[in-house]
């Protein structure tokens, strides 16, 4: 049991590593990051510069864990799992939103189930589940502790900078969905 618990954190572990370099990559190429993020490796194409900020990154939390003397399965583990449940179920909220903003401006599909009424459906039950999350977000986490009530908090100061980057008009706006399909 313990070789599979250990073989399937490794596994979501390096999946969150990559995803995060190719987000990170893509929002350098942008230029909504540092532009040395797009670099990408002369000989095997990948985005090695956006790779070693995110193991840098790794390694500092992993460092000031190991600092607080936090432990692995039942601090780390357990609270960063908690914060991106919150962060998953909180961007599914919004796609539900976007999916009908999108076809309202759009008029690409008329269907009023398809464009209106599933995904308000969407937004009803994730905006319940989301709820059920934070007021429970203690039995989550396994902790209590003000750092990990700050979550849902913190989850929004990400918004809000997302929406004045994008307010800001730094290209992004057409750019976007081109982002999100590539990372």
């Amino acid at each position: 049991m313990r070789a599979l618990l250990l073989s399937s954190i490794f596994a979501c572990l390096l999946a969150f590593h990559n995803t995060i370099t190719r987000y990170l990559y893509a929002l350098g190429r942008e230029g909504l990051l540092w532009r040395f993020l797009a670099g990408i490796h002369p000989r095997f194409q990948s985005p090695y510069k956006a790779s070693y900020l995110q193991t840098g990154c790794a390694v500092a939390g992993l460092l000031g864990s190991v600092l607080t003397r936090a432990d692995p399965l039942t601090v780390i583990f357990s609270w960063t799992s908690a914060f991106a449940t919150i962060g998953i179920v909180g961007l599914q909220f919004l796609v539900s939103a976007a999916v009908i903003v999108f076809f309202r401006r759009s008029g690409l599909d008329k269907r009023v189930w398809n464009t209106m009424v599933a995904p308000v459906l969407g937004m009803a039950g994730l905006g319940y589940a989301l709820y059920l999350l934070i007021v429970n977000l203690p039995a989550l986490s396994g902790s209590d502790d003000g750092f990990v009530r700050s979550f849902p908090w913190i989850m929004l100061a990400g918004i809000g900078v997302s929406l004045g980057i994008t307010r800001r008009g730094l290209r992004v706006r057409g750019q976007l969905a081109e982002l999100v399909d590539e990372a």
